[in-house]
């Protein structure tokens, strides 16, 4: 896990490595070069996890100097490759995963793409042909953003290290602002908040060729969830397959030269895993897990933590985020954090990381991914109820109601509408999606705000689901590749290695999740009952009381309570600084009547208001004064 950049036609600068010292502080490096006239760079910031010597050491060459190559991630399968490239006459001397990569790379280009099992983002370089491939991991574990102007060229680990780039000015993207806002997501298409900067998307990668102008940066996929899960179409796969090849990922993730721990709270996911760890562990020592805890809150889960400390003899560590912790680290966190996000919860986790730490642990285990290979979220339950009815499934779509109530305990009528628009006719639905609208949600973004924004990424995704007739085996799919997981993995990645450790994701394993995905749906949910094979899997293993948990809460907070109480105050300044800096974006009387009416409780408690306060405290920090939109509609700063 590291810190990478890269830069062609610019001079090298060193505070765009300097400024992710916290990726890597274990080790760092550059290497420059000169192609007739363009300055080449490429820069490192190493956290040594694999091979502690300097043999680990970046940026890693060839021994002839011809390829050079910088790499944040790690690559499980490598011993394998190794023996592989051995073989071939491609590799010799010591073994890491950074050096295998750079020999793969070397012999077989963008061809090696496949054979690699972990996470991964990197920077190639070719100096005699004078060309770069830059790539992403299959799901997007590890970022990597570029940007591309007049005659330069620049590849970052994080958007800060290309801030001001070249002369290109600080603006906000308009349509990501608007995606957010309106439907609470980021992180679903190669756009960012900041104009001009882009992120290579999850399996994907650019080969370009700087032997004379900086060409278009022109992302091409060679990795394809949807095609890989169609191949395995026909396999048998029983619940004690499933079983060994969760085993099996977890064990792979285990691979380090440093003190592993996991995250733990509470729930089937992370519980799962750390039962997996404490069935495959070696020694004596007690495995460290780290719990976000809110005593006397609803969603407190410290009890079931606590039993799974008690039930596999952990060396349980916990850490209480509450409201005075979150102001005094809110800019810390956003600045990390590079972008809005849409609640709370992300500062529980960031508190995880914290406690980790502390406790000296360097890599952290944790569950992202399992619910949405394994259908864990209750807002799919419309889609599958929907499902489920059409096939005259009727006792099952009664008992999955049943089941998924649930979820009604954010918003009830937001989500009873929501769930009806799914299996009432275009019509009605269109009409339920205007009432949610108008009179929960509320006008609050200004009608030439949405209107020029009517073709942003995620308008363009939820216009395409109107009227469709995708099931769950979809949905799942664009939560992996589109509207959550790259979001989730995000905030994983930004909170971890602000502390500098490295999380890992072992649901997200190459082989189980293509094996989860092309199983029937009846062993992922079944009468409601969400992860079906993962319980199944875990029946004799983990405590009843955790095996049998159906309300799902995860690293969330009690923002409701903290907003309403303690930061009251503090949440209507910031909305009030949000709306005089953004003035084209807000209808400013009804949303200042949306947040009023959430923080004196008269209304559900709805994500609205941290969204608006998150959006300001960004602009502030990043000194962002103007959007920037596609359709040239005016925004003053």
């Amino acid at each position: 896990m590291c810190g990478l950049f890269f830069s062609a036609g610019v001079p090298f600068d060193r505070h765009r490595i300097d400024i992710v010292h916290h990726r890597g502080p274990d080790a760092e490096g550059f290497v420059e070069m000169d192609w007739s006239g363009c300055p080449i760079c490429l820069a490192h910031k190493r956290l040594a996890i694999i091979d502690l010597s300097d043999n680990g050491n970046q940026p890693a060459q060839s021994s002839d100097g011809r390829y050079s190559l910088v790499f944040n991630g790690e690559i499980y399968n490598f011993v394998a490759l190794a023996e592989q490239l051995r073989a071939a006459g491609h590799f010799d001397g010591p073994v890491n995963d950074t050096r295998v990569l750079l020999a793969g790379l070397a012999a077989y280009g963008t061809a090696f793409l496949p054979q690699l099992s972990g996470m991964f983002a990197f920077v190639f370089v070719d100096n005699e042909t004078r060309s770069v491939i830059a790539a992403r991991d299959r799901f997007g574990i590890k970022p990597l953003y570029y940007v591309a102007h007049r005659d330069s060229l620049g590849f970052g680990s994080e958007i800060k290290q290309l801030l001001d780039w070249d002369g290109v000015a600080r603006q906000g993207n308009a349509s990501a602002v608007f995606d957010f806002l309106k439907f609470g997501v980021a992180d679903h298409s190669a756009e960012t908040f900041f104009d001009g900067i882009f992120q290579m998307r999850p399996g994907h990668f650019v080969q370009l060729d700087l032997s004379g102008d900086i060409p278009e940066v022109a992302q091409k996929c060679w990795y394809d969830l949807s095609g890989a899960v169609a191949a395995r179409a026909g396999e048998i796969t029983d619940d004690n397959d499933w079983h060994a090849s969760f085993r099996r990922a977890v064990h792979a993730h285990l691979v380090s030269d440093v003190l592993v721990g996991s995250c733990l709270s509470g729930g089937l996911d992370s519980s799962a895993i750390v039962a997996s760890v404490s069935d495959q562990q070696q020694d004596d020592a007690s495995f460290k897990t780290f719990t976000a805890i809110y005593p006397g809150e609803a969603i407190d889960e410290s009890e079931f933590a606590d039993e799974m400390v008690r039930a596999f003899k952990l060396d349980g560590h916990t850490t209480q985020p509450d409201a005075m912790k979150l102001l005094a680290d809110i800019e810390n966190l956003i600045w990390f954090q590079e972008e809005p996000f849409g609640s709370t919860s992300i500062f529980g986790q960031w508190c995880v990381f914290s406690s980790a730490r502390e406790a000296g642990v360097k890599v952290m285990l944790d569950g992202q991914g399992a619910d949405e290979i394994l259908h864990g979220y209750f807002s799919i339950f419309p889609i599958y109820i929907r499902d489920l009815l059409k096939r005259g499934r009727l006792a099952e779509a009664a008992v999955a109601v049943w089941r998924g109530r649930s979820a009604l305990w954010v918003n009830p009528l937001k989500y009873s509408l929501k769930a009806l628009a799914f299996i009432v006719p275009g019509a009605v639905r269109r009409f339920l999606d205007r009432l949610v609208a108008e009179n929960i949600d509320g006008n609050w973004l200004k009608e030439g705000f949405v209107g020029a924004n009517a073709n942003s990424p995620m308008s363009l995704l939820a216009q395409a689901q109107i009227g469709s007739e995708s099931g769950l085996d979809e949905n799942a799919l664009r939560l992996v590749e589109q509207v959550n997981l790259p979001m989730m993995l995000h905030w994983e990645d930004r909170n971890s290695m602000a502390h500098s450790i490295e999380a890992r994701v072992p649901f997200l394993d190459q082989e189980l999740v293509e094996q989860t995905l092309a199983m029937p749906l009846e062993a992922r949910l079944h009468y409601g009952v969400t992860k079906r094979v993962l319980r199944r899997a875990m029946a004799n293993i983990l405590p009843a009381k955790i095996l049998q948990r159906r309300r799902k809460i995860g690293f969330a907070a009690p923002e409701d309570v903290w907003m309403r109480q303690d930061l009251r105050d503090w949440a209507r300044e910031r909305v009030g600084d949000t709306l005089n800096r953004f003035p084209h974006i807000f209808n400013q009387s009804e949303a200042l009547a949306v947040v009023d009416k959430t923080l004196a409780g008269k209304r559900s408690f709805d994500p609205l208001v941290w969204r608006m306060i998150c959006l300001g405290l960004w602009a502030e920090i990043f000194d962002i004064g103007s959007l920037r939109h596609a359709s040239g509609w005016p925004e003053a700063k």
